[in-house]
């Protein structure tokens, strides 16, 4: 609804109370840190994953020997 500004009528703003409005809400994490926070654990995963094929590696090159 207009509103009168000294002699002239003077629209609002549609774009102005989106913006105020954005402002409010729950604090999160960014986009970007949510994905480094996956990358990460990815590639924790990915270590421990090779570490258990040395295991398994070395447990059969320990049986190949005994026998």
């Amino acid at each position: 609804m207009p509103r009168k500004v000294d002699n002239t009528i003077v629209p609002r703003n549609p774009v102005a109370p989106a913006a105020s409005q954005r402002r409010a809400g729950v604090h999160e994490r960014s986009r970007s840190a949510e994905r480094q926070q996956q990358r990460h654990h990815v590639k924790s995963m990915t270590e421990d994953w090779r570490e258990d094929l040395e295991f398994e590696e070395s447990l059969k090159s320990d049986a190949d020997e005994e026998s």
